[in-house]
């Protein structure tokens, strides 16, 4: 499902990738999503690179704390989160 919500076909590609220090080795569904991206830019003013989904976070074991804005993983990293 696509991020505005409708159904999309897509691609699938496996891909390793440095996240602050950390390598993830993921499969990762590739969409055009411009126009929702570009949305929530205008609107935050925040820069969006990527979406990382529940799969990915559940495959790496991922723990999201929004009140300090970082991701833990499984082995203890801690990856901090910074808006501008």
């Amino acid at each position: 499902m696509g991020i505005e919500g409708d159904c999309k076909e897509v691609y699938l590609v496996e891909a390793t990738f440095d996240f602050d220090g950390y390598a993830c080795t993921s499969t990762f569904a590739v969409m055009n999503v411009s126009k929702a991206v570009q949305q929530m830019q205008d609107e935050t003013g925040i820069q969006i690179h990527g979406i990382l989904g529940i799969q990915f976070l559940l495959a790496n074991k991922c723990i999201l704390d929004f009140n300090r804005l970082q991701i833990s993983i499984s082995d203890g990293t801690n990856i901090h989160i910074t808006s501008s």
